[in-house]
């Protein structure tokens, strides 16, 4: 398993962290960070795509749990009420417990929503990443930080900020010293990346009451392969080769770590997204 180093990038205007970005997602990097002294709904589009904030469904259970609790609550205290009614009127009135309802529905929906919110945004965060403890970030620059790279993808990485005028680059330092070559071909696009790849699975014995046991096939695998080579994963039997063939095609999705085919990422993305790459990346 290689060494994996970290690469930050400080820009001064948005366009240019913009491009950085777009840049980044091409070559196929996938564990970068972004800050902001200010949320940019441009940088947010950019990143997810256009793809909705997954905070609604913690809204819509927020929701759906004080409409569900709040008519309950109205219902259960009217069926508890010492005093008989003699007049023949429902205990349990529909039209008035709606507002206690909707009211019920409302107030839990904005409560699963602040949840949503703090759980996505991982806040309170205990223990901030050294290159995101920068109070410059919070003033008026922007930063791209790139984790877990290799000598030649840190490479990659440097040269895709400084040509995207990031006015300070960090993190080169441990790698400057190495006999790495920025023109290696590793620095190229890959066909097919694999980046810390772990796969565990797990078995229960034959009785309800067995125990788990994890069975770790494939341990920070990673794997790179550029358009026009032939590379052969030879191992003893069990050693996981068939498991990671299975994770780079999609049929099997990785613990840890990524995937990427032609600079696409391959791994937790649905089959519907997969069905048109199919033809070109599959079994022999």
């Amino acid at each position: 398993m290689s060494q994996h180093g970290t690469v930050k990038g400080v820009y001064a205007h948005l366009d240019c962290l913009m491009e950085g970005i777009e840049r980044v997602k091409e070559a196929g990097f996938g564990d970068y960070v972004v800050t902001t002294p200010m949320p940019r709904h441009e940088v947010e589009d950019l990143i997810y795509e256009g793809r909705p904030s997954p905070v609604r469904w913690f809204t819509l259970g927020g929701a759906i749990f004080g409409g569900i609790s709040g008519f309950m609550l109205c219902s259960y205290t009217a069926l508890n009420w010492p005093m008989v009614l003699p007049g023949g009127k429902p205990l349990v009135s529909i039209p008035p417990y709606l507002v206690i309802t909707f009211e019920a529905t409302v107030l839990w929906g904005c409560f699963g929503t602040l949840l949503g919110m703090l759980m996505m945004a991982r806040l309170p965060e205990k223990e901030v990443q050294d290159e995101l403890n920068d109070g410059r970030l919070s003033d008026d620059l922007f930063a791209l930080v790139l984790n877990r790279l290799s000598g030649p993808r840190a490479w990659q990485a440097w040269q895709i900020l400084t040509e995207t005028g990031a006015v300070e680059i960090s993190g080169m330092e441990e790698w400057r010293d190495r006999d790495i070559d920025p023109n290696d071909p590793a620095c190229r696009r890959a066909l097919v990346r694999a980046e810390a790849v772990e796969k565990t699975f797990f078995q229960r014995g034959p009785w309800p009451w067995s125990p788990v046991s994890e069975v770790r096939a494939v341990r920070g695998v990673d794997l790179v392969v550029f358009p026009g080579e032939i590379v052969a994963l030879v191992g003893q039997s069990g050693s996981g080769k068939t498991t990671m063939a299975r994770m780079v095609l999609g049929l099997d999705e990785p613990t840890t770590g990524g995937v990427w085919l032609d600079g696409i990422q391959w791994d937790h993305r649905p089959e519907w997204e997969r069905r048109e790459y199919r033809v070109n990346f599959q079994y022999i």
